[in-house]
């Protein structure tokens, strides 16, 4: 049965015909802009996400590596500025490359990440915040490029959310995102991929859509092509997000158990992607879509 929604993205108000249900989630595929959201739609909180296991412990340790959609930003060439707003910012990795050619900020209302960052780092523009928070924390500070990795996917309202953006570029500003890709090759986020904590599905059209309906003009934007570092992210995430990771990484980032599980998985994630770098002659024949997309806009 058709429902009367607003699209979060284009906010389009028309009957939606449901195309599919997860507990008790419905899903449904925007007759305008192709987004794919659920109803209802609402974002946990900080709460949740510090408690979720689907983000704690592994994912403090895994994501202290560079991944394929900050690679994009840091091995483009050109500067686009002088300060740089993280939002999202996690663990810090990112800012931590990136403070080479910028002056960075970042914030994530996950208060243990934000620990992690100031600590592992050293960074002291990081803040335990949502957008309404550091605003009004920092009335008036505006950035010439905001980052905001893996993040639009959680979010309840993400015109919202980019006009929230906006609101802190300078004129003239650029925008880098990633998203996950519905239209990847291969899938294993399981339940991460589920509401709560997923809300917005994307692909290409649908966020470039969206990009360029709330003032943005996209400079670049693709997916993540399927290499072995995609099918090392995808095996790794599929034991995270098993019954036995959980159980393994339940609590752990804080137990005396940390620095050696540390190594253990530093050493074991060196491993895995050696052994799928030999895949990597047959996939660059495939062109298969991977996980992520990645779009670079400049403010109109």
């Amino acid at each position: 049965m058709s429902e009367l929604l607003e699209c979060p993205a284009c906010l389009l108000r028309a009957e939606h015909k449901p195309s599919g249900s997860w507990n008790e989630y419905r899903f449904f595929r925007c007759p305008s802009c192709d987004v794919i959201f659920c109803h209802p739609r609402k974002n946990p909180g900080r709460d949740w996400y510090e408690n979720s296991l689907i983000h704690q412990g592994l994912s403090n340790f895994l994501y202290t590596q560079v991944i394929w959609y900050h690679k994009q930003f840091l091995e483009d060439r050109a500067v686009y500025g002088k300060t740089l707003l993280d939002v999202g910012c996690g663990t810090g990795n990112f800012l931590n490359l990136a403070r080479g050619r910028y002056d960075v900020w970042g914030m994530d209302f996950n208060r243990d990440s934000i620990a992690i960052a100031k600590e592992r780092f050293g960074l002291r523009n990081v803040f335990a915040a949502d957008l309404a928070g550091f605003s009004e924390r920092h009335p008036g500070r505006k950035f010439d490029v905001i980052t905001s990795f893996e993040v639009m996917e959680h979010q309840d309202a993400p015109a919202e959310f980019l006009r929230s953006l906006k609101g802190l570029l300078n004129p003239g500003g650029h925008i880098a995102i990633s998203v996950p890709n519905r239209d990847a090759r291969l899938n294993s986020l399981a339940e991460a991929d589920k509401p709560p904590n997923h809300l917005i599905w994307w692909d290409a059209r649908s966020l470039g859509g969206t990009l360029e309906r709330n003032g943005f003009e996209i400079i670049k934007l693709y997916p993540r092509l399927l290499d072995s570092e995609g099918l090392a992210d995808n095996f790794e995430n599929g034991l995270r997000f098993s019954s036995f990771g959980k159980r393994i990484f339940k609590g752990s980032l804080n137990s005396g158990a940390a620095k050696p599980l540390q190594k253990a998985i530093f050493a074991a994630d060196i491993m895995i992607r050696t052994l799928f770098k030999a895949a990597d002659p047959f996939l660059r024949r495939t062109s298969l879509q991977g996980s992520n997309l990645y779009a670079l806009a400049r403010l109109k």
